[in-house]
């Protein structure tokens, strides 16, 4: 759960606010693709999914 929290942190920081819920950080790679962020942002975030 820490690593979801994490998602959601970073991501609202970027001025991206996702719903609550496992099924939007399923979803987590279509996001990432659809928005336009640092590539290093990109990496940590998908080892964070990974991880989650």
């Amino acid at each position: 759960m820490a690593s979801v929290n994490r998602i959601h942190g970073i991501l609202f920081e970027f001025g991206i606010s996702l719903r609550v819920g496992m099924r939007v950080i399923e979803r987590l790679s279509a996001t990432l693709a659809e928005r336009m962020l640092p590539p290093r942002l990109a990496q940590v975030l998908e080892r964070l999914h990974i991880h989650f």
